[in-house]
């Protein structure tokens, strides 16, 4: 019951204090930067929430009490933090996502570009909890300014 969010043009901070307060989450919010000291547009681009792993660009949160709370919010959910570079970061390796497939595992779902951006132990990290499945979508990280993860919505609710 976490919501980490990017502080950013694009998030209201009083807003996700009210929706945390109303859904009895905890608000987890940070400043991170591109590596021109610009604030990242959105969270999905720094970081991504797994069921055993985080991935994140922690060299984006450059406030150390920030990165600190992180870093500690995250060690405390029993989840392993998977680190990626500012160039993972621009290489999609934050824009992925989890899902449960038809058999009622998981899978990390991303881009050719995120695949290639990940060293091999970090798909070797990941891939021991679940598989990772990538598709090329060249003409949407050009063109479209998004990944994988950002062609996708996420349907959380219990089935009735």
């Amino acid at each position: 019951k976490l919501a980490y969010a990017c502080e950013s043009p694009r998030t209201d901070m009083a807003l996700l204090r009210e929706l945390c307060n109303e859904i009895e989450y905890t608000p987890v919010s940070f400043l991170a930067v591109d590596v021109n000291g610009m604030p990242v547009y959105h969270t999905n681009v720094v970081m991504s929430v797994g069921t055993h792993h985080v991935i994140v660009c922690m060299d984006a949160v450059t406030d150390v009490l920030e990165k600190t709370m992180l870093r500690h919010t995250i060690e405390k959910t029993g989840k392993r933090l998977v680190e990626i570079s500012y160039a993972q970061m621009s290489g999609f390796a934050g824009n992925v996502l989890q899902v449960t497939n038809t058999s009622n595992g998981s899978v990390w779902l991303m881009s050719e570009t995120a695949l290639n951006a990940f060293t091999d132990n970090q798909i070797n990290e990941l891939q021991k909890t679940c598989s990772a499945v990538s598709a090329s979508i060249p003409t949407i990280e050009t063109l479209g300014g998004g990944s994988l993860r950002c062609m996708l919505a996420g349907i959380h609710a219990p089935a009735k």
